[in-house]
């Protein structure tokens, strides 16, 4: 992974990873099969049609399933020797974009130790 990559390279990376990541663990299926949209269609998936009462749960497991990914990269783009300042931008761009709570934050920040 050449280091001369833009930042959207990078990105979609993540990007790729975590919509693997978050079907494969079928988080929001089962948060809508379980406790909210009773017709089992996965036709209209959504934060709406989930039961109000599990949003907070399944926003958790979703913020988990970002964490993970974001460390994996990490320690893969550290592996490939790309420059610290530019894994602290990509930790602070995607720690904001997803709305990862400051302890998550900081752990990401960790790896690079």
């Amino acid at each position: 992974m050449p280091e001369h990559r833009d930042d959207d390279f990078y990105d979609a990376c993540l990007y790729k990873v975590l919509s693997d990541a978050i079907q494969s663990s079928n988080i929001l299926q089962n948060m809508v099969l379980n406790g909210g949209n009773s017709s089992g269609s996965y036709s209209k998936l959504s934060w709406h049609n989930i039961h109000p009462d599990r949003r907070q749960e399944t926003a958790t497991q979703v913020q988990n399933v970002i964490f993970a990914q974001i460390s994996a990269l990490v320690h893969t783009f550290k592996e490939f020797n790309l420059p610290s300042e530019r894994l602290v931008r990509f930790i602070h761009r995607h720690a904001r974009r997803n709305d990862l709570p400051r302890d998550m934050h900081a752990a990401l920040l960790d790896v690079l130790n």
